[in-house]
């Protein structure tokens, strides 16, 4: 069971369609708050700006997993050169 956290786990590929991907993502936790409205964020909406508020906390998650997957391991390639299933789970859950 311990050697099934060393297998190596894909880095995403740079290009148009990882993009593409992440940011159809973003999109749909949006789409997904203002619809379904969690956290009892309901109550609270009213106005305009505030769904716009709600919106851009999709487009904070694409921006934020963009920067972690291509900005980071660009800038420190050796943090991230021999990464497991180990180091994946431990740099996405901090």
């Amino acid at each position: 069971m311990i050697q099934y956290f060393n297998t190596p786990f894909p880095r995403p590929k740079r290009n148009r369609r990882t993009v593409f991907w992440i940011f159809l993502i973003g999109v749909l936790c949006s789409v997904f708050i203002l619809v379904f409205k969690p956290f009892n964020i309901g109550n609270a909406v009213a106005s305009l700006f505030e769904y716009l508020q709600l919106f851009s906390l999709g487009i904070l998650f694409s921006i934020s997993i963009y920067v972690w997957e291509f900005v980071i391991s660009g800038l420190f390639p050796n943090l991230l050169k021999k990464n497991g299933l180990w180091a994946e789970l431990f740099y996405g859950t901090r």
